[in-house]
């Protein structure tokens, strides 16, 4: 009986409604409006990469780098991966602060924009290898380059020491130390391609940037659910849904059990 006036008035019970979906389809007009600026982008895009590869092989600026020096298909995997870490810490951090800022929480914001720039020059010396080839060219010492590569970070970590000490900052201190422990090998041991040393400079690197993303993930996930924490009791309880007798569904189920008796 307890069943059968659950889905009396053809609904079933209000603890048992799906959350409503807000979500709707877009418009041929709204789906056209990204398009332009798409294509925008594409023609740039082509554009700069066209004028680049007339100066030099268009090859080595398209294709893979182990394609075209007949390495091994898993040379430089964990440089990739270090990359794709980074990529995903920068990602995380976009995200949160964009739900920080939807949620009125402008320092938390700035926290996570500002870490994510310093994560893009980071990944971008990752990637081009600024400290170690492209500055020591011009004639900037390698130590020096170092410091201009991290000096972002080091803002970012002082400026919102305040902010890290709300979050889960032993994952952070662990990726600090893990790339301390690389740059202490790199600056001292120096160790060649070949050389077993190599394991403890880019092996406490990989680390290091594995932890540097989760950091990112993880604050984004706690101050996304302390937003939407904030979002939800901030806003007034739902009355009881009530049938054509006027009585809420959790009467009604009382009503029937009794009935039944």
């Amino acid at each position: 009986m307890g069943t059968a006036n659950n889905f009396r008035d053809g609904a079933p019970d209000d603890a048992q409604q799906p959350p409503f979906e807000r979500r709707r389809g877009f418009s041929l007009d709204d789906q056209l409006k990204p398009i332009l600026p798409l294509v925008v982008v594409w023609a740039l895009g082509f554009w700069c990469l066209a004028g680049v590869a007339q100066s030099g092989d268009v090859g080595e600026l398209l294709l893979d780098p182990t394609w075209l020096g007949g390495a091994a298909w898993y040379a430089g995997v964990i440089s990739q991966l270090g990359a794709v870490a980074w990529t995903v810490a920068g990602v995380a951090g976009l995200f949160g602060a964009w739900l920080a800022r939807a949620g009125r929480r402008p320092e938390a914001s700035r926290f996570l924009v500002v870490g994510v720039v310093a994560t893009a020059v980071l990944l971008a010396d990752d990637l081009f290898g600024f400290h170690a080839v492209a500055l020591p060219q011009i004639g900037i010492p390698k130590l020096i380059a170092q410091l201009v590569v991290i000096a972002p970070a080091i803002f970012w970590a002082l400026r919102y020491r305040r902010e890290i000490l709300r979050t889960r900052y032993s994952v952070l201190i662990a990726s600090i130390s893990a790339n301390a422990l690389s740059l202490a090998v790199d600056a001292i041991v120096k160790p060649g391609r070949f050389d077993f040393a190599v394991l403890f400079e880019d092996g406490p690197k990989f680390l290091g940037v594995l932890a540097w993303a989760t950091y990112f993930a993880m604050t984004s996930r706690d101050i996304a659910r302390s937003v939407l924490h904030s979002i939800a009791a901030s806003r007034p309880p739902v009355p009881p849904r009530r049938g054509r007798t006027g009585l809420s569904s959790a009467n009604r189920d009382r009503l029937g059990t009794r009935r039944s008796r």
